[in-house]
């Protein structure tokens, strides 16, 4: 028998000291499994992570068969050389029975190694059936979100890539999972036809009448563009996209300005780093500065200054963010209520109740609570707020100057569902917004973003939320 070393590292979900990563797609803990498979190549040690200042990684499943045998399922973040432990294993040679064993496993229809395709399955082997995805042959160099890409990209259900560009703009249009290099795409399941009709009867039921048990919910799609929120707000209020962009325009100031600025030159930087690192394009998706990832603000690259800034919002380059749904909030007197769809595919039901963001207002620095006496702004310091004894409803909200109460009171809720890059509108009894939530939405959105202590948003304002009595 021959010997072999074996490194035995073990692993944390913790990405850094200070960050937790239990709860994200894919990451558990456990022991490293070597040799794992990522982006067509064998690794036998921990591999960087695409943020310099988080662990490296490895795999701690792999898949044991299929198309994907050997590329990793679930991952770790890899422990410090203190806590590495190596043990000696036999590694016998494969007999040629083994050997002939093992052919079975190769997929008798093989294509050239340079050429690489993507079906409709993700990397735990589930067939997925969004519109945009389409399996095909990978298209290089492709545009997505303003950068342009030469390798399959990570996402968070596998690495992907474009199978339908623009001819001319090489702008993805259709996508898929990128398959091992050599492997052709897998047929999608098969159905049962109905009675003798050639065609197969499909019904599809919107996700919210899942999530909330009810089929007088609805959802109207909108266009995939830089315009999808906007979209929503103009079929719900009748108010255009250009005149809903202008409103967001005309409130950019300096601050706004150095905000986007310096999330954007951060992110520049990373990059940067990351190139001295020889780390892989697709790993860039990786750069995170708050919320914001690099593509998110790439609608930066050729803003300067402020007046070009507000040029930049009236376009489809901008999408909607936080800051300018509060805008819209504010200039029209609703109340956006988000359903988080990304959430609810990855079996997740807690996080689906997005309790969205503030009313961008000077003002909000003069707001406290008269209870507990502190303000707003120190209630967004954990420190101040782990002070505070009351629930999220029980805040009485006062201008600091004159002690009058600081209600937000919107004409119409609008709902709206998001999957983490694009907004559809949900209907209640086919209306596109109503004067009030029906109950089963109020009481998820009072439980989530009032009764649960959370100060982030704006349900705490609103009166009907915060004297509300179960």
């Amino acid at each position: 028998n021959t010997k072999k070393l074996i490194k035995v590292i073990k692993t944390t979900t913790m990405a850094s000291n200070k960050l937790d990563k239990k709860n994200a797609p894919g990451v558990q803990d456990g022991n490293c499994i070597f040799p794992f498979k990522t982006k067509g190549k064998v690794h036998y040690d921990c591999v960087p992570s695409g943020n310099p200042s988080w662990r490296n990684w490895c795999a701690t499943s792999i898949h044991e068969s299929g198309p994907r045998k050997g590329y990793y399922k679930t991952f770790g973040y890899c422990l410090e050389e203190g806590k590495v432990r190596t043990k000696q294993l036999d590694v016998s040679p494969p007999s040629k029975d083994e050997s002939k064993d093992e052919s079975k496993d190769i997929p008798e229809n093989k294509i050239p190694v340079e050429v690489i395709y993507a079906d409709n399955y993700d990397k735990n082997d589930k067939h997925r059936r969004f519109k945009s995805l389409k399996a095909g042959k990978c298209i290089f160099p492709f545009k997505f979100k303003n950068e342009y890409y030469s390798e399959c990209l990570m996402g968070p259900d596998g690495e992907w890539c474009a199978t339908n560009v623009d001819d001319k703009t090489k702008e993805m249009k259709n996508w898929g999972f990128c398959l091992p290099p050599g492997e052709l795409p897998k047929p999608a399941p098969t159905s049962s036809r109905i009675g003798k009709s050639k065609k197969k009867l499909v019904i599809i039921s919107p996700w919210i009448s899942e999530f909330m048990n009810d089929n007088n919910f609805s959802i109207i799609k909108t266009k995939p563009n830089g315009n999808c929120f906007f979209e929503c707000i103009q079929k719900s209020m009748g108010i255009s996209i250009d005149k809903l962009r202008s409103i967001c325009s005309n409130h950019v100031t300096n601050d706004v300005f150095i905000m986007y600025n310096n999330m954007y030159q951060d992110l520049l930087k990373e990059q940067r780093d990351f190139s001295k690192m020889d780390i892989s394009n697709n790993e860039l998706l990786n750069s995170v500065i708050g919320k914001y990832t690099i593509h998110e603000v790439a609608f930066m690259k050729d803003v300067n200054d402020i007046l070009e800034l507000k040029e930049k919002i009236k376009s489809s380059d901008y999408w909607a963010d936080e800051w300018s749904i509060s805008i819209i909030e504010k200039e029209l007197n609703i109340k956006v209520c988000i359903f988080n769809k990304y959430e609810f595919d990855r079996d997740r039901p807690n996080g689906v109740i997005n309790c969205g963001g503030d009313i961008i207002d000077s003002q909000q620095q003069y707001t406290k609570c008269t209870k507990c006496d502190l303000s707003y702004e120190q209630l967004q310091d954990n420190k101040s707020k782990n002070k505070c004894q009351l629930d999220g409803g029980d805040h009485n909200w006062v201008d600091i100057n004159t002690t009058k109460d600081v209600d937000f009171k919107p004409n119409h809720y609008v709902m709206v569902s998001y999957n983490g890059v694009h907004y559809d509108l949900i209907t209640y009894k086919k209306n596109k917004k109503v004067t009030k939530l029906p109950e089963a939405v109020f009481k998820l959105f009072y439980q989530k973003c009032v009764k649960e202590k959370n100060f982030k948003g704006l349900f705490s304002k609103i009166k009907e939320f915060r004297e509300y009595n179960e």
